[in-house]
């Protein structure tokens, strides 16, 4: 019998950010959608793949963080994907493991590489650095990161917050009504997008490249400012999307694409949780919950 599913669309690298596993307004099925949607040879995970901040205070990991996991390791095994994690601030322990011996460790067993910041060749011959992007949320970053981080998490996990889009930068709604603090993060978001998009690009033309690929910010875009290619993956938390991410094609070319969120729909992938996967939920348990295993 014939599989129903449509082929995969080929492309040469795919770009994903703030998939936060651990997170429990995380829509992971959609990332899975996302990623059979597509053939690639290169994945590069651009930060807060993993939301440390909330494993720390409560472990979460449902059958969702584990498909999506064992997807990317099977990706990795099987297609011979190149999988590059880059850290970000909510998983900012994999940052501790750069300059230690885990890092080749994980390299060799699990095939994946995991670096603060990367700069990635396009076919086309541009060169685009590829970091998290925490580096340049001067507001959010410096003292009260976390305690606004939280703030902003129970917002989402209410639905107080509305996923932003390229659209419409943001919206802060009640199911009753709508209060205060609506006009304080409309007002704040864009300063905050222009702040982050000038610093961003700065560094890049700094460094002499042609452009920046970076999250964090949860605002996805792909612009072109100041002579250089701004673009942000968006990210994965909200299950009434939608979602975003970017994709290189054969060319060279960049492209801000979108998912639909899950929503109530079944998914009809297979499940992905082999040994492998589980050995690697055992490491991040380890560093993020709990402290009295070696």
């Amino acid at each position: 019998m014939a599989d129903p599913r449509p082929q995969p669309i080929k492309i040469r690298s795919l770009f994903l950010s703030d998939l936060h596993m651990g997170h429990k307004a995380a829509d992971l099925a959609a990332v899975r959608r996302l990623l059979a949607r597509y053939e690639f040879r290169n994945l590069f995970l651009v930060g807060d793949v993993i939301d440390g901040w909330k494993l720390e205070k409560r472990w979460f990991w449902n059958d969702d963080c584990q498909n999506v996991l064992g997807e990317i390791l099977r990706l990795r095994r099987d297609e011979r994907v190149r999988v590059t994690v880059i850290t970000g601030n909510h998983d900012e322990k994999l940052r501790d493991i750069l300059p230690t011996v885990l890092r080749p460790l994980i390299l060799r067993k699990f095939g994946l590489r995991i670096e603060e910041r990367v700069i990635h060749l396009a076919a086309d011959g541009r060169r685009y650095l590829v970091m998290h992007g925490d580096q340049f949320d001067n507001r959010l970053v410096k003292g009260s990161s976390k305690s606004l981080d939280n703030l902003w998490s129970w917002l989402t996990e209410k639905g107080y917050v509305q996923p932003i889009n390229p659209r419409r930068v943001s919206e802060v709604a009640s199911r009753k009504k709508r209060w205060s603090l609506r006009k304080s993060i409309e007002g704040g978001m864009p300063l905050l997008g222009q702040s982050f998009k000038r610093l961003a690009l700065e560094r890049a033309a700094r460094d002499g490249l042609d452009g920046i690929i970076c999250g964090h910010s949860h605002m996805p875009e792909l612009s072109q400012a100041g002579g250089g290619v701004f673009a942000n993956c968006g990210s994965w938390v909200r299950r009434d999307g939608p979602h975003h991410a970017i994709a290189e094609h054969e060319n060279g070319q960049l492209e801000l694409i979108e998912t639909a969120p899950t929503g109530d729909t079944q998914s009809d992938l297979p499940r992905r949780n082999d040994m492998l996967g589980a050995t690697v939920e055992t490491y991040i348990r380890k560093l993020w919950h709990d402290r009295r295993v070696g």
